[in-house]
């Protein structure tokens, strides 16, 4: 991991300095270098498409998602802090969210489905915080870097990814009460329940989502999103019964 650069007088004097050198890269100049010339290329063998900082991969209907977030309150042109978000999203939950059959362009971070970071898989960096941010200053860092990276994200975020892009994982994923604020489980639960069972579990949690619009005044689109689920129950249910009929 990259020494963390002291903010002085001298250091930056010297930054400014060494601009002059031929091939001298800033840290924000490196960071892209990092990007293009390794990561990019990288992940794109992996079948992931470039969208700016982010990458995406449809596997199916839906997607798995890498972004490098960079700090940009803590960055300058001596060093620049990223992380890299993992996520992915469903197309079926998608629909149901957004009203659109899919995302046309790189989802933002709050409207994946599952989320987590590089830095809290690899279990040799600590989890207290301290450790979410990867750091670059100088073009040589670029080559063991990019080799840190790669070899983190084939052992533990791919793994991770290829789960959490399954239907059925972010189902359970819900059940389990983790993947979001209590009325984004509760209705995302409901949702996929309704759409790939097992259908008992459903007026429970309908009646779950209910209550919260009750217990919390603010909640009041949770009873919507209770009768929007009830209606493709409903729905369902009736398509089911016309395929009994032609049968």
């Amino acid at each position: 991991m990259a020494a963390t650069v002291i903010r002085s007088r001298p250091c930056l004097f010297l930054a400014a300095a060494h601009s002059t050198l031929p091939g001298w890269m800033s840290a924000r100049e490196s960071f892209r270098e990092l990007l293009s010339s390794r990561i990019s290329p990288y992940l794109k063998s992996k079948g992931f498409q470039r969208r700016g900082y982010g990458f995406l991969k449809w596997v199916g209907k839906n997607c798995q998602l890498v972004y490098f977030g960079v700090n940009r309150i803590l960055s300058d042109d001596t060093r620049v802090l990223f992380s890299v978000g993992l996520g992915t999203v469903s197309s079926r939950l998608w629909w149901f969210e957004s009203g659109r059959i899919k995302p046309m362009k790189f989802p933002v971070p709050q409207d994946w489905h599952w989320t987590s970071s590089l830095a809290a898989l690899v279990p040799d960096r600590k989890h207290d915080g301290s450790e979410d941010w990867w750091s670059i200053q100088t073009k040589q860092q670029v080559s063991p870097l990019a080799d840190d990276l790669e070899n983190s994200l084939d052992e533990y975020a791919f793994p991770a990814l290829d789960i959490h892009v399954r239907d059925e994982a972010l189902r359970d994923l819900y059940r389990s009460r983790k993947g979001g604020s209590e009325f984004q489980i509760l209705y995302r639960l409901a949702f996929f329940l309704t759409t790939i069972g097992p259908s008992t579990e459903i007026d429970g949690v309908l009646l779950e989502l209910r209550g919260l619009s009750e217990r919390l005044p603010s909640m009041g689109s949770a009873r919507g999103y209770a009768a929007r689920i009830e209606a493709l129950r409903k729905s369902a249910a009736m398509d089911g019964r016309q395929t009994d009929k032609r049968r």
